[in-house]
């Protein structure tokens, strides 16, 4: 099955969320993963290169090999990131973002370790890898509650394996949703608290 072709002629039939900013989580579509590669943050690239894939075909085999994908749309009709999961002897979750993900930063907080935490719960857990010197999304994937493995050499780069497993969260919580992040409490599936 090609899930990469999911594009339907109307747009908002593909809207699954519209955040209260303007901004859309839609289906993603092969017209997405067009503006994602020409628009790719250079971490992103450097990334998919690592691993021996061009950026576009990394955006195309992802989204072909994953059981869903999302476009993270700004307000002003332009990707941000497209992200999505994949099952499997080990369940996976990936994304790939422009640089709409900076300009956008406190929406996209607001709103991605939601979606974050749904693809854990779904698969159980999810793992990827991720460049050492990603300093930015290291910090993001531990405030969604990734653990990570020691570095790894891949290609001559440096790279952590990072996990994210279901749990039970009260909330997220915002200060005074200036962007400022604090830290929900944690509860594993028994209901004990976990370290947050």
């Amino acid at each position: 099955m090609n899930r990469l072709s999911t594009s339907a002629p109307d747009v908002m039939g593909n809207v699954v969320e519209k955040t209260p900013e303007g901004h859309s989580i839609l289906i993603a579509t092969a017209e997405h993963a067009k503006e994602l590669t020409e628009g790719m943050r250079e971490m992103d690239k450097v990334e998919c290169m690592c691993f021996g894939v061009d950026p576009s075909n990394a955006v195309e085999s992802s989204m072909d090999n994953s059981d869903m994908n999302f476009t993270v749309m700004t307000k002003d009709n332009k990707v941000m990131a497209i992200f999505g999961g994949g099952g499997g002897s080990e369940p996976y979750i990936w994304m790939l973002g422009t640089n709409q993900v900076e300009r956008y930063s406190r929406d996209f907080l607001r709103h991605c370790r939601k979606w974050v935490w749904s693809l854990a719960a779904h698969y159980g857990s999810v793992s990827n890898w991720i460049h050492a010197d990603n300093l930015v999304c290291i910090k993001w994937l531990k405030w969604c509650g990734a653990a990570f493995s020691d570095p790894q050499l891949i290609d001559g780069e440096l790279f952590r394996k990072f996990i994210i497993t279901k749990y039970y969260v009260r909330r997220p919580s915002y200060s005074d949703h200036d962007g400022t992040l604090s830290s929900p409490r944690r509860y594993s599936v028994s209901g004990s608290e976990a370290a947050s």
